[in-house]
């Protein structure tokens, strides 16, 4: 049935290519939306997966990188009593603008880039970022007023490493270029913990999340309960330790593995964020767009081989075969539709990664818009049969 199928088909072509071309057009737009959307969440948790902590702690109703949520010194003093915990890093970022010593448009106005500052250690074994900053890099973070800037940034704005551009009004200078810092929204400024309180100007800037590092002889168990444990203030220098704490009172402090603290936010951004809704919206309009499409073109090309199924069916072929073989064709053409989608997503990624579009595909994302593409295709070709089974055999060879 499959031969019979791929001989029509190759045979018929004419007849199958505007199906292929809406289908792989369709595949195309879900894909470039997924991947759009995808690489606006891991820009926003590029601070966890650049990171060489192994846990970070944060207030316990924080379900995003991103959330506004604060610590107090209080709330993490006695972080140091856990014995599994062999550093401690704060993770601070406050949120400013970029612009160039001498950049004036012609109605005088400077323009400014919105930046997101964070402030880091200069230790060469500091975790924030620390997969990212070269060690070398990191120890010239310890000169007052030096910055590292995202690479597509400083591409745009003309700026070379050892130029002095501004920061909230203040001069620093950038010592280097690094990619990955450019988000959907902002770009990443990094710098040390000391520039970020110079160049915020108005106190210390807030600490969002405590990254930790264990010490190298823990049993699993041990990182278990860790991870599982919560600590609640209850007064002044006051501090109790519960693994089983439910329901207790006071700003609670949990513990995440970067992995959980990465799909917490991907999730909240993706259900419950405004950017999160409209792009799984339009990935769904997408979906009922192909449906529509493709059930359209497949019926078309049922119509148009209508006589030739009509003798099939003459001759004796059941419905339950034909269908088969219809089903084999509409299986050949999602297949060609991929390798088209596949191919033009390929060459568009890449060009666009050269842009600096922040843009992620996964194979486990590919393979979810093949698998998703391909049941429209055989949901349409479905549709497409209802005119073939209502038909009569007779009528359709006259």
């Amino acid at each position: 049935m499959f031969r019979i199928a791929w001989s029509s088909v190759r045979h018929d072509w004419r007849r199958y290519l505007p199906v292929v071309i809406s289908v792989a057009v369709s595949g195309l737009l879900m894909m470039m939306q997924l991947g759009l959307m995808m690489g606006a969440f891991r820009s926003i948790v590029a601070p966890v997966v650049m990171s060489s902590a192994q846990v970070w702690v944060g207030p316990s109703d924080t379900l995003s990188i991103d959330d506004t949520g604060t610590l107090k010194a209080s709330d993490t003093a006695l972080l140091w009593l856990f014995p599994e915990i062999d550093d401690i890093e704060p993770f601070t970022k406050e949120f400013g603008t970029l612009s160039l010593m001498a950049e004036v448009d012609e109605l005088g106005d400077v323009e400014r880039r919105f930046v997101e500052i964070v402030g880091t250690a200069s230790s060469p074994d500091a975790m924030l970022f620390g997969k990212l900053v070269p060690a070398g890099m990191r120890s010239a973070l310890a000169e007052p007023s030096t910055v590292i800037i995202d690479e597509v940034i400083a591409a745009g704005l003309g700026v070379e490493v050892g130029a002095r551009v501004l920061i909230n009004e203040r001069p620093v200078r950038v010592i280097g270029a690094l990619p990955g810092l450019r988000g959907a929204f902002t770009s990443t400024v990094i710098t040390s913990q000391a520039t970020a309180r110079m160049v915020n100007g108005e106190g210390t800037p807030e600490t969002s999340f405590m990254l930790l590092s264990l010490r190298d002889d823990l049993p699993p168990e041990a990182v278990d309960a860790l991870l599982t444990s919560q600590m609640v203030p209850f007064g002044e220098g006051d501090m109790q330790l519960d693994p089983n704490l439910t329901e207790m009172g006071g700003p609670k402090l949990a513990f995440w593995t970067p992995e959980e603290l990465i799909r917490s936010t991907m999730f909240s951004w993706a259900f419950t964020s405004f950017l999160g809704v409209i792009f799984m919206a339009s990935v769904g309009i997408a979906l009922v767009v192909t449906l529509l499409v493709v059930s359209q073109s497949l019926s078309g090309a049922v119509a148009a081989s209508i006589r030739e199924y009509a003798a099939l069916r003459a001759y004796g072929l059941s419905f339950g075969r034909l269908q088969w073989l219809v089903m084999a064709q509409a299986g050949i053409v999602g297949i060609a539709s991929l390798c088209v989608t596949g191919a033009v997503a390929g060459a568009l990624i890449g060009y666009l990664g050269r842009l600096g579009v922040s843009l992620a595909m996964t194979p486990t994302l590919a393979i979810s818009c093949a698998i998703a593409l391909m049941a429209v295709v055989f949901l349409s070709n479905l549709m497409a049969l209802r005119r073939l089974r209502k038909a009569d055999p007779a009528a359709l060879l006259r």
